[in-house]
């Protein structure tokens, strides 16, 4: 079952797993530890995403007019935690800066800042539902490299990109990815509308089974984000609501779009 989480809490989870001594570099740890190619852009786009998660963190204890001095101290810690994804960080050996940056001494105020930061709290697939998403994805993502559609293939193409970045973000970031991986399903949801405003059912049966298979692709995390509370950061989740189309089409999940 879903559960509430928060950005805090996922973090510091993400810096108790990379907490270990480690004689090689940085760099070498943190790319076995994500199963990516060290400084690949793959790599860099995973570092960006955590480094940003703690600038998120500074910017809502501000929003939030947290007392000052829980500001500068956790302004402090997240500034330490960012050092382990630094250029020292990534070239000296792991078990000076990366491991004591994100040790306990500045991972678990970080993990108190949950019961602060309420606005940062989201709701999070459960493991086995997480295992679900990224499977019904890759499914999806293979069936749509293997079918072009009548007219407008380059939207198919910009729906498998969207596909491959969500399914990147979950499987390498884990929970903390979650909010980013919605980014990239809206990036899907977008390109299905834009091919859905000039769909003739008569005339298109390929783009029809695509449609079909991007919807039902898509439904457990709809229903999960359906769950979720109004305005999570950059995610906007206003007015949310999941109708249960049984039809070809996603303009039921609309709302996952930014407002203008």
């Amino acid at each position: 079952m879903t559960e509430q989480t928060n950005v805090a809490i996922e973090m510091a989870h993400i810096c108790q797993s990379l907490a270990y001594p480690d004689e090689r570099h940085g760099g070498e740890v943190l790319a076995e530890r994500f199963q990516v190619a060290a400084y690949s852009p793959e790599f860099f786009e995973m570092l960006a995403i955590i480094t940003g998660v703690t600038h998120q963190l500074e910017a809502a204890l501000v929003s939030e007019q947290v007392h000052p001095a829980i500001v500068a101290n956790a302004t402090g810690h997240l500034q330490a935690i960012r050092e382990a994804f630094s250029r020292q960080g990534l070239h000296g050996p792991w078990k000076g800066i990366g491991s004591q940056s994100l040790g306990a001494a500045h991972s678990d105020p970080i993990l108190h800042l949950s019961g602060t930061l309420r606005s940062l709290d989201y709701i999070k697939p459960s493991p086995e539902e997480l295992q679900e998403i990224i499977a019904d994805a890759r499914d999806l993502l293979q069936w749509l490299e293997e079918h072009e559609i009548e007219e407008s293939d380059f939207i198919r193409l910009c729906i498998m990109d969207g596909v491959r970045r969500f399914i990147f973000r979950l499987e390498k970031i884990g929970f903390l990815g979650w909010p980013h991986a919605v980014e990239s399903l809206k990036e899907v949801v977008g390109a299905y509308l834009a091919l859905e405003r000039g769909y003739i059912p008569a005339e298109m049966p390929k783009t029809g089974a695509m449609m079909k298979k991007v919807t039902g692709a898509l439904d457990l995390p709809i229903k999960i984000l359906s769950k979720a509370r109004e305005a999570k950061d950059n995610i906007e989740f206003v007015g949310l609501v999941y109708k249960g189309a049984v039809k070809p089409g996603l303009a039921f999940i609309a709302a996952l779009l930014p407002s203008p």
